[in-house]
């Protein structure tokens, strides 16, 4: 029977630490072993035996990201959801005149937009807020929501090519 490596039996001790610490906050045992799985790939690649003291650290990390990030996706489908969108003051504020089918169509096409994209499109278009405003709601820089209504416009451009020609 081989003796286990002390040095890797710490390290295994300070992992089941921060996992026990994650669970009993109140994430799921999935989601804290998908996390910590990713933070310990990263760990190894870059220091092959690192200290307990900086998997704790580094582990705690890894898991207050994911919380920040579900936090930010999750507001940002909040959003999305509960944006009851005005199509018909929309589409006459920005003087186009197209009829129920095409209006239809353009309301399915933002639907269709990925939840962050959709929320920066709909607070700056629907919400008539500008970008520092959006970013400060998203606890965003200004530079990402600026990316985001770009990746919005261009998405709608290209889906809506047809209904664009036919207004000109």
């Amino acid at each position: 029977m081989s003796t286990p490596n002390p040095v890797s039996r710490l390290s295994q001790d300070a992992w089941d630490r921060v996992r026990s610490l994650a669970i009993t906050v109140g994430l799921s045992p999935a989601e804290v072993d998908r996390v910590l799985a990713d933070a310990r790939r990263t760990i190894e690649r870059e220091q092959p035996n690192p200290s307990p003291a900086m998997i704790t650290i580094r582990g705690l990390r890894a898991i207050d990201a994911d919380a920040v990030h579900r936090d930010r996706v999750g507001r940002m489908q909040a959003i999305t959801k509960r944006t009851d969108v005005p199509w018909d003051q929309l589409l006459a504020s920005i003087e186009l005149d197209v009829g129920a089918g095409q209006r239809k169509r353009i309301h399915d096409e933002i639907e269709k937009l990925p939840d962050d994209v959709k929320a920066v499109f709909q607070l700056l278009n629907i919400g008539n807020r500008n970008y520092t405003q959006v970013a400060q709601q998203l606890e965003l820089l200004d530079e990402n929501i600026r990316g985001r209504a770009y990746r919005a416009k261009e998405m709608l451009r290209d889906r809506l090519q047809d209904i664009i020609l036919d207004l000109m």
